[in-house]
């Protein structure tokens, strides 16, 4: 009897354990460091990718204790084991071969320059369009505002009482002392089907998202505009005024004590719109067969290249080759892998130089200024059944600059002599810090009757989160979560 029940529990733990995640760190044999962004496989539409620091997570409730979970990585010997068999700690190997000892099949040993004309002349033979696909996508979006400047003063006035204006310039301090004090980092997980119909028609339909932030640091115009509602409800409710924003007119019959809105709280949510807009610019720049970084980095007349090593992998030769400036016109500078067999490029490192810019509006005669810059990331490829190329992971990281000085003029609406008027004194000077990965699950082929019944979805929920918890994502093949991740902490 008592066998019988031991026999059992035994049952119930198999099926618990593998009904789970496995989760482990991937590390260099010889050096003992972690080893980030290493491919874990258990077939070629179904894995992920180990994080930054070399950790993973691997849904596994579908397979058996015998199934083969595959570890591969750019010059390291790939490695398979049973599910059973994965521990905390995964080894890689290194596998760097000198390049004299290779026996080439091209016959010769090509340079540099050759190597990336072959690149360019394979681009519509390795990659395609993703032309009816559908996408199955993680992206994990953290960002981090940094408050440079933020001066809200009224310094100009006309019949109001000078210990009115005071106490509202003390409530203006109070608002901003806070937003400048801190920074304020958020991380967004989204995962969202993609259905590509052509390049230009799109459709996305979100299944979980969660964000993770501090709520009294977080930092946007909504919320600003919320705080300011606060304060002005105290300068006379009843009156109605014109607003003038420098030397527009935005309003002609604004009532302060309507600007306190609804006070009703909405559930958070999320716009699809918003995700698609990212995933489409981050395709246009790296993704699509004639995208933006592909045509800068091949241009041979403003770049020069040095092959630095040859490596292994998936039983494949690769060039790895390093790119930097020729002319002061070329953006970048980074790291190429280059497949001897296909002269795809299965792999690519990219910084932009200093001085560069992604885009950028300079109007600050006007009172605006904004552009991105420090553009820097990666992008990992894999080979599709179609013997067609697309990415399995990218990761970018951005800084975008935003000035704002403008003066906001309040006058009120009335024929009588004795009007009420103040000028609010407006800048705001801010740096966010944007790092976005993308890591492809799967990739299906989209027929037309799917594309047509996916309806567009306008917004979306997204749940709140004060810490990380695990037990939302358990079921996916997500990346796993960073440290500073597994830290973040909002105090109650």
């Amino acid at each position: 009897m008592i066998k019988n029940i031991l026999l059992g529990i035994l049952f119930l733990w198999n099926i618990a354990t593998f009904s789970q995640n496995v989760n482990g760190i991937i590390k260099n044999k010889q050096t003992q460091e972690p080893i980030p962004y290493v491919t874990i496989q258990i077939n070629t539409n179904y894995g992920t990718i180990s994080n930054e620091e070399g950790n993973f997570s691997l849904n596994i409730e579908k397979f058996t204790e015998d199934t083969l979970v595959k570890f591969s990585c750019i010059g390291f010997k790939n490695k398979e084991i049973k599910i059973k068999d994965v521990s905390e700690t995964i080894f890689l190997e290194e596998q760097i071969v000198n390049l004299d000892e290779v026996d080439i099949d091209n016959q010769k040993q090509l340079t540099e320059k050759e190597i990336i004309l072959k690149v360019t002349e394979n681009l519509s033979k390795n990659y395609d369009d993703l032309v009816n696909t559908k996408q199955k996508i993680f992206t994990r979006l953290r960002t981090e505002n940094n408050i440079k400047k933020l001066k809200l003063v009224i310094d100009k006035s006309k019949n109001y009482d000078k210990t009115l204006i005071q106490r509202f310039n003390k409530l203006l301090d109070s608002i901003k002392k806070p937003m400048i004090a801190n920074n304020d980092i958020a991380y967004r997980d989204v995962l969202y089907n993609l259905y590509h119909k052509s390049k230009d028609s799109i459709k996305i339909a979100l299944q979980k998202a969660t964000h993770l932030s501090n709520p009294d640091l977080n930092f946007s115009m909504d919320k600003l505009q919320e705080k300011l509602k606060n304060v002005f409800v105290k300068l006379y409710t009843d009156k109605v005024f014109k607003v003038k924003i420098a030397f527009f007119k935005v309003q002609d019959s604004l009532k302060i004590s309507d600007m306190e809105g609804d006070k009703k709280k909405n559930k958070p949510k999320i716009y699809p719109v918003g995700v698609l807009y990212k995933t489409k610019g981050i395709f246009k720049n790296t993704v699509y067969r004639k995208n933006d970084l592909f045509a800068e980095v091949l241009n041979t007349k403003k770049y020069e290249y040095t092959l630095v090593n040859t490596l292994y992998f998936n039983n494949e030769l690769v060039y790895e080759i390093d790119y930097k400036p020729r002319k002061t016109s070329a953006l970048y500078s980074g790291k190429m892998y280059v497949s001897d067999e296909t002269f795809a490029i299965l792999k690519l490192d990219f910084t932009m130089q200093k001085g560069k810019k992604l885009e950028g509006v300079n109007l600050k005669w006007v009172g605006f200024k904004y552009k991105i810059y420090n553009w820097k990331g990666s992008i990992e490829f894999y080979k599709r059944d179609n013997d067609k190329y697309t990415p399995k992971y990218i990761r970018q990281s951005k800084d975008m600059y935003s000035y704002i000085k403008m003066p906001v003029k309040f006058i009120e609406n009335t024929k009588a002599k004795n009007k009420l008027k103040f000028k609010l004194k407006t800048q705001i000077e801010n740096i966010v810090n944007e790092k976005q990965e993308f890591l492809f699950l799967k990739n299906n082929i989209l027929n037309n009757t799917e594309y047509k019944t996916t309806s567009v979805q306008k917004e979306f929920p997204i749940q709140i989160l004060k810490k990380y918890n695990p037990n939302i994502w358990k079921q996916y093949n997500i990346l796993a979560p960073t440290q500073s991740i597994l830290d973040y902490r909002v105090s109650e």
